[in-house]
């Protein structure tokens, strides 16, 4: 379960899967900036009586958090994993927050791009933070464009020592906001380009893992014997989860995030939202994001979740406007 400490962000990435949920001005998000320690707090107690022992911060940027040092403090005082997801950009007082011995145990996924790299305050900052998070970190990278590069990111790792995986993310639409993702037409040929840039990365010993959304079929039989070499195992199915915003709203996955949200404290515990969204968006999934999903043995036996679902959900809103008004009527039935 994903944590949302805070709206803000320092950056504002095209592809960005939070929009919706941070106080970007072209987004029209407003509400709460910061959630507060009561609903922390709460979100704890959630996990605790989820038999959940890592807690999951992310933003907006979670650094930008007034109380972070408390909140970090309470889930460690309850023996917690804390992972962190941030891009780096950190403030001297947040670096020197996690210098201390106290705070060792905690954990992050550094997610960057190669615009960073490409602004030199921004890469300072981020080296520097670098520097400190060391093998608590690992790398994450979200695929937005047809071509990308991944090169910097085994140059980063071996100049800063950092766990030698990369968390690899394909955006996805965000229904109800035009964020940059790779186009439908376009996605295979991303697929090879990151067979490539992968076989790059091993090479330094450095391996992909996998976030949902990539298909099978974004791959052929030889791309699928590559990632076996070049990753720490590929998957093609989707388990949502489960983002909680600042003011207790949750919602399965951040694609669709404007959908069917309810509130946290109306379940008793994880397993009782997973099965809620389940029971929701499991026939819609079923159709998978192409049409040849509907025929695919992949997806039949279960190997392949048929891609993200905000795709198909995108272009069934192109011949039924009013289609997320339905689903989202569906939570109060």
């Amino acid at each position: 379960m994903n944590v949302l400490i805070t709206n803000r962000c320092n950056l504002s990435c095209p592809y960005c899967f939070a929009r919706l949920k941070t106080t970007d001005p072209r987004a029209g998000a407003g509400g709460d900036e910061h959630m507060t320690l009561e609903n922390y707090l709460t979100c704890l107690d959630f996990l605790e009586r989820s038999r959940q022992n890592e807690v999951r911060i992310l933003g907006g940027e979670p650094t930008l958090h007034p109380r972070l040092e408390e909140f970090l403090a309470a889930a460690l005082k309850r023996k917690m994993e804390v992972l962190i997801f941030s891009n780096g950009l950190w403030s001297e007082k947040v670096r020197s927050l996690f210098e201390r011995p106290e705070m060792s145990a905690v954990k992050f996924v550094i997610n960057t791009n190669a615009s960073v790299m490409e602004d030199p305050a921004m890469k300072r900052s981020l080296e520097k933070t670098l520097a400190i998070a060391g093998k608590r970190a690992a790398l994450g990278f979200n695929i937005y464009q047809r071509e990308f590069s991944m090169g910097f990111l085994g140059d980063l790792i071996e100049a800063w020592d950092l766990q030698r995986t990369v968390r690899l993310g394909l955006a996805s639409p965000i229904i109800g906001f035009d964020n940059a993702c790779i186009a439908d037409e376009d996605l295979k040929a991303a697929g090879k380009r990151l067979i490539a840039e992968l076989s790059i990365l091993e090479k330094k010993d450095v391996l992909g893992s996998f976030d949902c959304g990539f298909p099978f079929c974004l791959f052929d039989e030889q791309d699928l014997g590559r990632l076996a070499m070049t990753s720490v195992g590929f998957t093609s199915i989707c388990s949502p989860p489960i983002d909680v915003g600042v003011d207790l709203t949750v919602w399965s996955c951040f694609p669709l995030s404007m959908v069917l949200n309810v509130k946290l404290t109306d379940f008793p515990n994880s397993i009782a939202i997973r099965d809620y969204y389940r029971s929701k968006l499991d026939a819609f999934k079923s159709f998978g994001q192409t049409e040849e999903c509907l025929t695919c043995k992949y997806l039949r036996r279960g190997q392949c979740s048929g891609g993200c679902f905000a795709r198909n959900l995108r272009r069934w809103q192109k011949d039924d406007p009013s289609l997320l008004e339905k689903i989202n009527r569906m939570a109060e039935a």
